[in-house]
């Protein structure tokens, strides 16, 4: 039994129950994918070998029969009729199962059309050993019908097994021929021609195939055209178009007397003809419907919109200033910052948070997105931890020298005794002082302050040394990249994204061996954690205003809560806006 402190209190946990590393989990997979990906393999040679031997005996016995074959037609070409009788009699007896169709399409049915027929799977329970001794030339009567009694017999076990339904037919012909054609390529005397059969309708035409076209010998009549006519309301239409309207008097008075037209009769029925060409006409006008798209306009209440507007984005808004800030704040404050997907008061804190920044929504406490999201802000929040430090070392850097040599120099001292890790590094660790105090650690680790809730004081959960340990690692791993005087991880990305576009491939992934991820940097953070969570409340003070000039002002205003009525409680009090040097809290909760 393992202890377990959780809030103060010691939990006796079992270790089956205790959620295993990442790493553990890799390599059970790992083990288990092997195991299967053997048995696969070895189940794969098996049936290889047995299909190889299968088609190499069918092979052997059509080349028995296309021999005997040769041979009676050479001694009594006569008898060739009543061999074809005979042969169709005991193709007809032997697959009685099959398709009296499919039996009578060729003249002689081979034995690699029944394999192709019936697929290689079905042949797996043959076993045929010795083929060549089993077909002798002595006894070749004797073993061709024992081996077709063993094809009948495996046939029929093999049909009862099948599942009927599993394969398409298109799945099932593809098959079919790919067994035939291996078949062929197997044997050493040709296949005699046959007559293939296709399914063109009643149009279809049956041809004998020539002994040298290797093209299909079925042809399908063209389809006749149908012969066009007139439309059965062609008399009215020509009618109508032949038709001279009379002209009509016009009924307007005026001062003038009758108005007279400007146009003539050929105008009138120029104008009549255009006027009637897109009407429908006899019995298709109940046919053509033109349907018109009406659009009508409809006041809309501003003052609705306006507020779903508002509503929404003051979700938004709530969700980066009071939500995710105190979570940050819980984030802090943990010793093993990569581990935290399996951290049990998390999920507690922020279903007991959301309750209290969404009372409206307390319902969706319990919603499955909600984790994962904040997981996701918590790798984002995690990751520019390792970018702001690479800046920063880069910036150091180059600064430090122009030429390769110097820089690499530069970057051996500070990795030297770990000067980069103290404010004031001396020759040795133990003349240095300031431990985790550096600018460029605490540079990095304004990057909290610019996601969290608390600066300056210490929150309900603690003092966050535990993004301090992690913006120490991702400086020294800053350091170790540039080791050769220039960032390293930014070459390898950029070589490997070169050779990705050579091979066609996208776009490398963001997460790669280089990244700022939980191997090898879990285990130094938790280090640093130890050595940082002794620090007092003094020393605290001092980290604070260390990394208060390099936050970002923008970031740290915008985590604050717009409070319209601030300044009146401030006078009320008796606070003035400078007196907040000790004391920053983002929130009044």
């Amino acid at each position: 039994m393992s202890t377990r402190v959780t809030r103060g209190k010691k939990v006796d946990i079992d270790p089956s129950l205790i959620p295993r590393t990442r790493i553990e989990r890799k390599d059970t997979r790992d083990k288990k994918a092997a195991i299967i990906q053997n048995a696969k393999a070895a189940a794969d040679k098996e049936l290889a070998e047995k299909e190889a031997q299968a088609k190499s005996a069918i092979a052997l016995i059509e080349d028995q029969r296309a021999l005997d074959q040769a041979q009676r037609q050479s001694l009594r070409p006569d008898l060739i009729n009543f061999l074809k009788d005979n042969e169709s009699f005991d193709s007809g007896d032997l697959f009685d199962s099959v398709d009296r169709q499919d039996v009578n399409i060729s003249e002689h049915y081979t034995g690699s059309e029944y394999v192709s027929s019936r697929g290689a799977s079905e042949l797996d329970d043959l076993s045929f050993k010795d083929p060549a001794r089993d077909l002798s030339d002595s006894d070749s009567d004797f073993d061709y019908k024992a081996e077709l009694e063993k094809l009948k017999t495996a046939r029929k076990e093999a049909k009862g097994k099948a599942d009927k339904g599993a394969t398409a037919g298109a799945k099932k012909q593809a098959q079919k021929s790919a067994v035939r054609d291996s078949v062929s390529s197997i044997r050493t005397e040709p296949p005699t021609n046959s007559v293939d059969i296709i399914k063109g309708g009643p149009t279809a035409i049956k041809r004998a195939r020539d002994s040298t076209s290797t093209t299909i010998n079925i042809a399908t009549k063209r389809p006749r055209t149908e012969i066009g006519g007139l439309r059965d309301n062609a008399r009215t239409i020509l009618q109508a178009s032949t038709a001279t309207p009379e002209p009509k008097k016009s009924n307007i008075d005026s001062d003038g007397g009758v108005t007279q037209g400007d146009l003539n009769s050929e105008d009138c029925l120029s104008s009549s003809r255009s006027a009637t060409a897109g009407k429908p006409n006899g019995h298709l006008s109940s046919r053509h419907v033109d349907v018109q798209a009406v659009i009508s306009l409809v006041p809309a209440n501003v003052s609705i919109i306006d507020i779903k507007e508002r509503s929404t984005s003051t979700t938004s808004k709530r969700t980066n200033t009071e939500f995710m800030p105190h979570i940050f704040d819980f984030v802090g404050a943990q010793q093993y910052q990569f581990g935290l997907s399996t951290n049990v008061d998390l999920r507690y804190l922020i279903k007991s948070h959301w309750v209290t920044v969404y009372p409206l929504l307390h319902e969706l406490k319990d919603h499955p997105t909600i984790f994962p999201f904040v997981q996701s802000q918590i790798r984002t929040y995690r990751s520019k931890f390792g970018k702001r430090a690479l800046k920063a070392v880069g910036r150091a850097v180059s600064d430090a020298a122009e030429d390769i040599l110097g820089r690499i120099q530069f970057v051996a001292g500070e990795l030297a005794e770990d000067a980069w890790a103290y404010e004031q590094p001396g020759a040795t660790r133990n003349t240095s002082t300031g431990a985790m105090r550096s600018p460029l650690i605490l540079e990095t680790f304004a990057h909290h302050f610019e996601h969290a809730k608390s600066f300056k004081v210490k929150s309900e959960f603690g003092f966050p040394a535990g993004a301090l340990a992690l913006s120490a690692a991702a400086v020294l791993r800053a350091f170790r990249a540039y080791e050769n005087g220039t960032n390293s991880i930014e070459d390898t990305r950029k070589e490997q994204e070169v050779e990705r576009k050579k091979e066609g491939k996208s776009r490398l992934s963001r997460n790669t061996e280089t990244s700022f991820g939980e191997e090898p940097w879990a285990d130094y953070s938790a280090e640093y954690y130890k050595t940082i969570y002794q620090a007092n409340n003094t020393k605290w003070m001092v980290i604070f205003d260390g990394a208060e000039p390099f936050i970002n002002i923008k970031k740290f205003e915008k985590r604050q809560v717009v409070d319209l009525t601030g300044e009146s409680r401030a006078e009320a009090s008796g606070e003035t806006k400078g007196n907040d040097d000790m004391t920053i809290v983002l929130s009044d909760s």
